[in-house]
């Protein structure tokens, strides 16, 4: 395989995605679940949220690096992209210029596309809603759209909103936010959320039923040492 060493400006075109039946897993789970399975790890900045309330995400991560201000690389990983995909830019946080609007959203949608994550903002508001395409972003809408000079990087290690990101990770989004799994550890992390899933329901069932304070209330406030002060 050939050396790629024009950093900044490269593609590299393998991808590890989580399993199939991995990704479908998590399809029905909440972020905060899943992120609960991780120790309360893998969880964007909270600005970080859908465009349109209710949209959710779920898939393998293809991911690019952009410059301040141009998309041109968000067209090559179309390109490299699968059906339930989710593409993550790494934007640093830029609000002046958007890099993703109404027409990317159109070919992401016409592409299968699972959605698009990003740490900058967005715009054509309207146009991104009638795509149906999940998308996520940091609050508030630009009118400056990016150029397509280049240079950028496609399927390269980013960073989004405090996590690190590698391709093939799977990218969870929902109300909550979007929390980050890491590809090699998806399979575990499924596992331990559907049980702590399992546990929220059975939560719910017993406050219904009547039984709000938790019966474990007591023992751990006397193991650390909390005073319970009587009045007469």
């Amino acid at each position: 395989m050939a050396e790629a060493n024009n950093v900044g400006f490269r593609v590299l075109t393998r991808i590890e995605r989580v399993a199939a039946e991995v990704v479908a897993g998590f399809v029905t789970l909440e972020t905060t679940c899943v992120t609960d399975a991780m120790n309360r790890f893998g969880s964007l900045d909270p600005e970080v949220q859908p465009v349109v309330p209710g949209m959710r995400l779920c898939g393998p991560a293809v991911t690019v690096r952009l410059p301040p201000g141009d998309n041109l690389m968000v067209y090559k990983a179309f390109e490299l992209a699968h059906p339930g995909d989710v593409l993550v830019l790494e934007a640093r946080g830029l609000r002046t210029v958007a890099h993703w609007g109404d027409l990317t959203s159109q070919v992401a949608a016409k592409l299968g596309l699972g959605g698009m994550v990003t740490d900058g903002v967005v715009r054509d508001i309207g146009g991104i809603r009638d795509a149906g395409l999940p998308v996520f972003a940091r609050p508030g809408f630009v009118a400056n759209g990016g150029r397509k000079n280049g240079p950028g990087e496609v399927t390269v290690p980013v960073a989004v909103g405090g996590v690190p990101i590698l391709p093939g990770d799977l990218v969870l989004g929902d109300d909550n936010g979007v929390v980050i799994v890491p590809r090699a550890d998806a399979a575990a992390v499924l596992a331990r959320a559907r049980k702590i899933a399992a546990g929220e329901e059975a939560k719910v069932r017993e406050i219904q039923a009547g039984n709000c304070i938790p019966d474990w209330l007591a023992p751990t406030l006397a193991r650390l040492g909390c005073e319970i002060v009587e009045h007469a």
